[in-house]
């Protein structure tokens, strides 16, 4: 394939990242669908008092975690799981977070998975195939980008299965847009 493959084939991908991103930033903002996402505790102010006086750092935590294989069988943990509670969590830092950096970073992943999937697309079909081929082949790259990594959180880590769900409802529509940029942009 020439240079101009190449060159023609960063339009296709940048204008399908910009268009997830929007479209991933208005599904966000204008629809109430997350709001289920996350479950809220008994007595949050409780929960607070708690742990604020254990200044916890950032970071992913588990609770009881065990320190060695070995441990994993010892009585005194066995006991710990099965009295509970059992707890994963993230914590984060204090104050109000801004969102230009995660943003910046989300901008960053989906214009690679265009890139991954336009790519490949263009290296396994050629400038010359078939809107169909291309449509299936992008599609099909980007959705199992955006979708896939989800399910090993609701396997092993117990993530809500509604949730993981909703997410790969997003990851369709993501990939949806990402395939219609290709096949309506795709260097010939």
């Amino acid at each position: 394939m020439t240079v101009y493959y190449y060159t023609a084939f960063w339009f296709p991908t940048l204008l399908s990242a910009v268009f997830v991103f929007f479209t991933a930033a208005l599904l966000q903002m204008f629809t109430k669908w997350h709001q289920s996402d996350y479950g809220v505790l008994p007595d949050e102010e409780a929960f607070r008092a708690a742990v604020k006086p254990l200044a916890i750092p950032p970071g992913d935590y588990t609770i009881p975690v065990p320190r060695d294989r070995d441990a994993m069988k010892s009585p005194e943990f066995v006991k710990k799981v099965e009295e509970g509670p059992r707890v994963m969590m993230t914590v984060f830092p204090n104050g109000i977070a801004g969102m230009g950096s995660m943003l910046v970073y989300q901008f960053i992943y989906v214009l690679f998975v265009s890139w991954f999937a336009g790519h490949f697309a263009l290296r396994v079909l050629g400038p010359e195939a078939h809107d169909h081929d291309i449509v299936h082949t992008v599609w099909g790259i980007s959705f199992a980008a955006y979708g896939f990594a989800l399910w090993p959180l609701a396997i092993w880590y117990r993530r809500s299965l509604k949730t993981t769900i909703k997410a790969n409802v997003y990851a369709f529509i993501y990939a949806v847009i990402t395939a219609l940029t290709f096949v309506w942009l795709w260097p010939r």
